[in-house]
């Protein structure tokens, strides 16, 4: 599979990205670059994932009542339950320097969420493994 980037050069997150639930083991390697446009930056990022399927597809019932309702755009449009990856092995919250490394627990999608205006924050993600 190819690497997945995600790039935010302000405060926000980027879209949710869905990863292949059908990976036997699903590890996901995970990289995070910053770079300051300026001596003074000092913001921070995490990585949040979800289990919830982001795409409406298979709705979680507790948060989204009613019939499924896919999303045409893609991914974004239902509401999901968000934990920050520091719980499953990944970054810390609120980080403010690099990080490698690999989470093991079967996510549904993962997104990039940048605390602030000054950094560019880089995460590449990915997918290993047979399918």
């Amino acid at each position: 599979m190819q690497p997945v980037y995600a790039t935010l050069s302000s405060s926000g997150s980027t879209r949710w990205f869905q990863v292949d639930w059908w990976r036997n083991p699903q590890p996901l390697g995970i990289s995070v670059a910053i770079t300051t446009n300026n001596s003074s930056a000092s913001g921070t990022y995490q990585i949040d994932v979800t289990i919830d399927d982001p795409t409406g597809f298979y709705p979680n019932p507790a948060l989204n009542p009613g019939n499924a309702q896919f999303s045409p755009n893609g991914l974004g449009g239902k509401t999901v339950t968000v934990f920050q990856s520091s719980a499953i092995g990944g970054p810390t919250a609120n980080s403010s320097v690099n990080f490698i490394g690999t989470l093991t627990t079967p996510i549904a999608a993962w997104r990039l969420t940048q605390n602030s205006t000054s950094n560019v924050t880089v995460a590449t993600v990915l997918q290993p493994g047979p399918r």
